[in-house]
């Protein structure tokens, strides 16, 4: 919108809003969305809610430093004389920080400036008598100095490889999660009182993932933001998959990252922050500003030449001076934040959006299928080496990585992760169910060579001694098939503490359960297995603990153009009623208004087609014929301009009342569309913008 002289000036905001035209109001609806809802009943309430306090401020923050400039040049000048807009735009240039030889295109750009806070009705009034709104004096707290030329961003030489990293990081990323989160599913930490995740269980579950405070942080806070780990909501609730976790699983490992990455985007908290003592998963940690911040350092990225890395100083001092009532301390921690998770998530690689990460900013919905091609092909191979080593010289298929970690202790990650066989690992392996020859076979086939001599008797010893300690219960007993073993269990001074005694040379009772017995047997080194009352070993409870996916918090979209140009309709209707009051005045009680509409009794509907007919008639800026139950047990006939349908009403124009109202769509009848010719006579006149 460009600032005119008026023949006769506005004496204030709404009379200026009166004179704009269509297109106008929809870019000020556009660029102030809260302006929108709920939709004002005229221009005049439109005028009061764009200067309340907390409206101007929003859209204050939104400004650059030269827009912010421009207005305390207004205040400034304001009371003096009436200002033109020739004498600010010479004035504002005036006072314009610039080198000692001056850089053309100011002049230009304060033209700008002007004809955006115009258009944002923050400075309304004719070119010879401009005015900046009550609120804005308000919140303009002093004035506030210009820098020209403004900061641009410090852009480097293109990465080398910069996909394939951003691959494999997006790859470990994945890797994370899953290991996390098999491992909640069995063990499940609980949820403290005060909420989040206790200390203790962040330091487990940084032993599982082998990651360091930021990393982990980062795996356990996408989890929860993905929904893919919530509370159970038990009597003493746990931190458990959610039931779309498995679902999850069976995804391409592309499509599985981008459910992380969408999250991460929306994520309000900044995970790599954290030490050995955050208190994470906790909501009273988030903090709204966080989200749109990290998605303006992408969007600064973003702009930057394909893989070209930015210098982090250079966003900080550009986002400074686009908005830089948002500078500070939270914002230098978002964009290092930013820089280091992007580069832990594979969005980043060597300072750089990846392919992937900028199609994620730019374009959502493709950026699964570039991770895709940029993650390494899988291998289903393994090397084990005499040294009881095993190398993955590759991504492992998510199911062979499980089988895997099920009878060998993750060692080191990488490009190749190195895995160790131990009699730990073992035993942890046959207490799950497996037996020598099961862990031999699931060797063989992953590996290309035959099986080193010391790896073929580790396996064998660990088999044969496994369960040869047994636990049942008397209130529990020990038994032993060696009577020497027995006698060492009894006479063991760490085990004093389960009143441990001898029955005879195999057999010893003890005074505690047989978990307790059982672990603080493991604890000691013993082989030990817990055992059934026929003598068999007792597999240890596998249960899998799933809680129901957490409703995924919406996120406001921004409003259609077709909603938009329907709150313009209702405006202008609502300005016409108001000019024209007997127009509307009874019209709810006759017929008159409804007598030349054209309805095809074939298109009416209800139910959810009618709900599809209402969202087209937003879009496509057109009227309907609603039949409307009444507080009678009756139905009355509505002739409505749709504006916006959510939480299940719908805010219309009624052309009846001659206002916007909201309808329960749990009370709607029916639908009917209307041919814009046929109210033509009937309703809105020829007022500026209104319909002809």
């Amino acid at each position: 919108m460009e600032t005119r002289s008026r023949q006769a000036a506005p004496r204030s905001l709404a009379e200026s809003l009166r004179s704009w035209d269509d297109a106008d109001l929809a870019d000020l609806l556009q660029a102030r969305v809260d302006l929108l809802r709920p939709t004002p009943k005229d221009l005049a309430a439109l005028a009061a809610r764009a200067t309340s306090g907390p409206s101007t401020s929003r859209c204050l923050d939104g400004l650059s430093r030269l827009d912010l400039h421009l207005l305390n040049t207004l205040v400034q000048m304001a009371g003096q004389e009436p200002v033109s807009a020739a004498n600010l735009l010479r004035t504002a240039q005036a006072s314009v920080q610039q080198p000692s030889s001056p850089i053309p295109g100011l002049a230009e750009a304060l033209q700008e400036s002007l004809v955006r806070v115009c258009s944002l009705a923050l400075v309304w009034g004719p070119n010879d008598n401009l005015r900046a709104t009550h609120a804005v004096r308000d919140a303009l707290a002093g004035p506030s100095v210009a820098q020209w030329p403004v900061p641009q961003l410090v852009i480097g030489p293109p990465a080398q490889g910069c996909d394939a990293e951003g691959g494999w990081q997006g790859l470990g990323c994945l890797s994370r999660v899953r290991t996390l989160l098999d491992e909640w599913g069995l063990r499940p930490p609980s949820v403290l009182r005060t909420g989040g995740l206790g200390v203790r269980e962040f330091a487990a579950a940084r032993a599982v993932m082998h990651a360091d405070p930021p990393v982990a942080a980062l795996a356990i806070e996408l989890a929860a933001a993905a929904g893919l780990l919530a509370s159970d909501e038990e009597a003493t609730p746990c931190f458990v998959p959610t039931d779309v976790f498995d679902d999850w699983l069976q995804e391409r490992p592309g499509q599985a990252w981008a459910r992380l990455a969408e999250a991460w985007l929306g994520l309000a908290r900044l995970p790599s922050l954290a030490d050995e003592r955050s208190n994470l998963l906790n909501a009273d940690q988030d903090r709204r500003a966080v989200a749109g911040m990290r998605r303006q350092v992408l969007q600064a990225h973003a702009q930057a030449p394909e893989h070209c890395p930015v210098s982090a100083a250079s966003i900080e001092a550009v986002l400074d001076d686009r908005q830089p009532r948002g500078s500070g301390p939270l914002r230098t921690q978002v964009i290092r934040a930013t820089l280091q998770e992007g580069t832990m998530l594979g969005v980043l690689a060597a300072g750089a959006l990846t392919s992937a990460g900028r199609t994620l900013v730019a374009n959502p919905g493709r950026h699964g299928a570039q991770m895709d091609a940029a993650m390494p092909p899988p291998v289903d191979h393994v090397l084990v080496q005499a040294d009881q080593t095993i190398i993955a010289p590759g991504p492992l298929p998510w199911q062979l990585a499980r089988d895997l970690e099920q009878i060998a202790d993750l060692e080191s990650t990488g490009h190749a992760n190195v895995y160790r066989l131990s009699a730990a690992s073992l035993g942890r392996a046959m207490e799950a169910g497996l037996d020598g020859p099961a862990v031999l076979q699931r060797l063989t086939s992953l590996a290309r060579t035959p099986l080193p001599q010391t790896v073929t008797s580790l396996i064998e010893d660990v088999a044969r001694r496994h369960g040869g300690v047994r636990v049942g219960v008397a209130q529990s007993y020990v038994r032993c098939a060696d009577p020497v073993l027995a006698t060492t269990i009894a006479q063991d001074r760490s085990l004093q503490r389960l009143g441990l005694h001898r029955v005879d040379e195999h057999l010893l009772i003890a005074g505690v359960q047989p978990s307790a017995l059982l672990a603080a047997l493991r604890s000691a080194g013993y082989p030990v297995a817990g055992e059934t009352p026929q003598g068999e070993v007792l597999l240890p409870s596998q249960q899998v603990r799933r809680a129901p996916e957490p409703p995924r918090l919406s996120t406001v979209r921004r409003p259609s153009s077709g909603s938009i140009q329907a709150a313009v309709r209702a405006l202008r209707s609502a300005e016409s009623a108001q000019s024209d009051p007997g127009r509307y005045r009874g019209q709810s009680d006759d017929s008159s208004l409804l007598a030349g509409m054209r309805v095809d009794a074939r298109l009416r509907c209800s139910g959810a087609p009618a709900v599809a007919l209402l969202r087209a008639a937003i879009t496509d800026a057109s009227s309907v014929l609603m039949s409307y139950a009444d507080t009678e047990a009756g139905t009355v006939d509505r002739l409505l301009d749709p504006i916006r349908i959510g939480g299940g009403t719908l805010t219309a124009f009624d052309h009846q009342a001659g206002q916007v109202r909201t309808f329960a769509l749990a009370r709607m009848a029916s639908v009917a569309p209307v041919a814009a010719d046929s109210i033509d006579a009937n309703s809105v006149d020829s007022a500026p913008g209104g319909r002809r």
